[in-house]
């Protein structure tokens, strides 16, 4: 298999992340039991680093069908039609392009021998982040960290992005980021919540030093 050195992507906005849980959707469910951890990244061309990570899954393409073609077993010499982009195009709800291009990432929440797996998730510091105490919503802006592996089978060739972790760089935890002013809500007689004490987030504070850290 041909496999890059883990890759960090240029600084992206994240669309419909599981990454503090995985995602649990009937697909996913089908990919693998206990669900696939995820997230979409949203570049626009000429962000900063975009053309270098083209041109790293390119190469990693690349090399791998070149090994194909040159493997010792000629009946594995077939390099099958490149049917599946590793870079997509965005596309609105009409199906209309927006301008803004797309990489997927994605790893099970457990292998095939049955042992758990979970993508790293830092700050800005490269703090560790707690899972359970920090929900990533879309919109969040940071980066990802993943191996690109090339692979060539019936279906077609291409290149997958395996995931590795992500810094959050710009947290987005809420839906929404309005007040109740702000919706147009007036003061109404009814039910009221309880006042809640506040609760500081839950993050590790050890700085994360481990000098193979993706980022």
């Amino acid at each position: 298999m041909i496999r890059s050195k883990p890759i960090v992507s240029p600084l992206g906005t994240f669309k419909f992340p599981a990454l503090s849980e995985p995602d649990t959707s009937k697909f996913s469910i089908e990919k693998c039991g206990e669900g696939i951890y995820k997230t979409d990244v949203l570049f626009t061309e000429g962000d900063a680093g975009w053309d270098e990570l083209q041109l790293k899954l390119r190469a990693v393409y690349d090399d791998g069908a070149d090994a194909t073609r040159k493997d010792p077993d000629k009946k594995k010499r077939k390099l099958y039609p490149q049917i599946h982009p590793w870079i997509k195009t965005e596309t609105d709800k009409e199906g209309e392009e927006t301008g803004k291009m797309l990489i997927t990432v994605k790893l099970p929440a457990t292998t095939r021998a049955g042992a758990s797996c979970k993508p790293i998730l830092v700050d800005a510091a490269r703090n560790n982040l707690s899972a359970d105490s920090t929900p990533i919503w879309g919109g969040t802006r940071g980066k990802v960290s993943f191996y690109a592996s090339f692979y060539n089978m019936p279906i077609g060739s291409g290149v997958s992005l395996r995931l590795i972790g992500a810094q959050i760089i710009e947290l987005v935890s809420s839906s929404s980021n309005m007040s109740a002013d702000s919706a147009g809500f007036d003061v109404e007689e009814g039910y009221e919540a309880p006042v809640a004490a506040p609760v500081a987030a839950s993050v590790v504070e050890d700085e994360y030093e481990d000098d193979t850290s993706p980022f």
